[in-house]
């Protein structure tokens, strides 16, 4: 498995191959300079701006190349402080799924381990931009309940069922297994065998959102600033939780800045759409219970 020292390494030189005319100043700066030239800080100029120009160069490309959590990536500027007990997850982007794909609750019933061996791999390989290869991600095989979507909240669509496979989950993700509580994208059902096969069912594609997943199950905290610049923790609340993860999926994502959302960020049809979801959960108790 690839390092971030090595990374760096890797694009050091690649900037040096970029930056080549810097040697070269830098020796047309030694030849000048050695035959008594008077312009020979013209070229030792050039190549020491360049010098200082491939490692910064370098580094930024090893961040992109291989991101990962610094010091510079905590929001200092929310006026919000963290929690002693806020949990930031960096997960995998979720998937979009189909168009007409519902986000529902699923419960586990059973979960078993299919695969998981990264024992064996070479300490140097690259992966082309894939940071989480299968095999250091566990294949678990997982038998779900999948609740209806609420008919307030969305279109129901199906019943509940039952369904089983097998996903790739992130370790991060994990939790959310144990917890037995994920949240999922049901989308257009996909016949079961050959077409007009007789005694077949329909089965509704079943998407695992695994970064969500780990929110709906309290893994990670979450928190709200509501319009009046109020804070409330909403972790563990499922029910609200899911309602928001609607209202975010249906505006096209909203950045949670660490474990907090901010509603004075937000438009205002998408902040009316949140504090709705604020008001449902302190009027009703079986919904914060959900």
């Amino acid at each position: 498995m690839r390092s971030y020292a090595g990374v760096v390494f890797g694009q050091l030189v690649f900037a040096t191959i970029c930056c080549f005319p810097v040697p070269v100043a830098f020796l047309l700066a030694y030849l000048a300079w050695s035959e008594g030239e008077d312009w020979a800080w013209i070229p030792l100029t050039v190549g020491l701006a360049g010098s200082a120009l491939i490692p910064v160069m370098a580094l930024r490309l090893a961040r992109a190349r291989f991101p990962r959590i610094t010091r510079r990536d905590r929001v200092n500027d929310e006026g919000v402080p963290y929690g002693e007990r806020t949990f930031v997850a960096w997960a995998p982007r979720s998937p979009k799924g189909h168009a007409q794909a519902q986000l529902v609750r699923a419960d586990v019933l059973e979960a078993s381990l299919v695969r998981y061996s990264p024992e064996g791999e070479a300490a140097w390989t690259t992966y082309g931009g894939d940071f989480t290869p299968d095999e250091f991600t566990p294949l678990v095989r997982l038998r779900l309940r999948v609740h209806a979507a609420e008919e307030t909240e969305a279109a129901a669509g199906f019943a509940e069922f039952e369904t089983t496979g097998e996903w790739r989950v992130p370790s991060l993700c994990l939790s959310a297994v144990t917890a037995g509580r994920l949240a999922v994208l049901v989308g257009p059902a996909r016949p079961a065998g050959p077409a007009g096969q007789a005694g077949r069912r329909d089965h509704p594609v079943v998407t695992p959102l695994w970064p969500s997943s780990a929110l709906l199950a309290g893994t990670r905290t979450c928190r709200v600033v509501d319009l009046e610049g109020r804070l409330t923790d909403v972790t563990r609340r499922s029910g609200r939780l899911l309602r928001q993860m609607r209202i975010s999926r249906a505006a096209g994502g909203i950045e949670m800045a660490g474990d907090t959302i901010d509603l004075r960020r937000l438009d205002a049809h998408t902040a009316s759409r949140y504090a709705a979801a604020a008001e449902q959960d302190r009027v009703s108790p079986r919904a914060r219970r959900r």
